[in-house]
């Protein structure tokens, strides 16, 4: 089951780029929150197998996986954490 959502998740990054490509960043950006939430879901591989059970390759992969996940949502929430600090910069001149 834990390798099948793979198939779930694997098209959502395609979808939120080509929608930021498209010049739809607020959907984009949303889909890719939602890949970024999927990717780290494979910390879930520890809740159906001890970790004792789990190859060390597949421990760097999870690992890789998590922290990629953690960069993605970084880099999306990022901007909208500078605008709400600093409003005014973001408004259009009157």
């Amino acid at each position: 089951m834990v390798d099948a959502f793979w198939f779930v998740m694997a098209p959502l990054a395609w979808i939120g780029y080509r929608l930021c490509r498209q010049g739809r960043h607020l959907s984009g950006s949303a889909v890719l929150l939602l890949y970024a939430g999927c990717n780290l879901l494979t910390l879930g591989h520890y809740r159906f197998a001890p970790f004792s059970h789990i190859a060390p390759r597949i421990h760097a992969y999870i690992l890789l996986e998590a922290v990629c996940a953690c960069v993605l949502l970084t880099f999306l929430i990022a901007p909208f954490l500078r605008q709400q600090a600093h409003p005014a910069a973001h408004q259009m001149p009157v």
